[in-house]
């Protein structure tokens, strides 16, 4: 079973600081979820397992400045799993 976004290095390389959400989305879909204490960041997520076996897990956060850009890309896992 797999939930999320699933997205690679090369994905997360072309997200540069100053890109609009727009650009963000045609690269990397939309966030998997939006956290309504923090409006201006995307939290991307994305896990596989089999039953309760985790086989791979990735978490990214994209950071957005006040005009809406893209300020920081931070990687918090990426699991090239299966």
């Amino acid at each position: 079973m797999t939930q999320g976004t699933v997205f690679k290095q090369e994905d997360i390389d072309k997200v540069q600081k100053g890109m609009t959400k727009d650009q963000v989305i045609f690269i990397l879909g939309n966030p998997t979820f939006e956290n309504f204490f923090e409006p201006d960041v995307w939290n991307y997520f994305y896990q596989a397992k089999i039953g309760d076996e985790i086989l791979s897990e990735s978490k990214l956060k994209v950071k957005f400045n006040n005009d809406g850009l893209v300020d920081e890309v931070i990687v918090l896992g990426l699991d090239s799993g299966l």
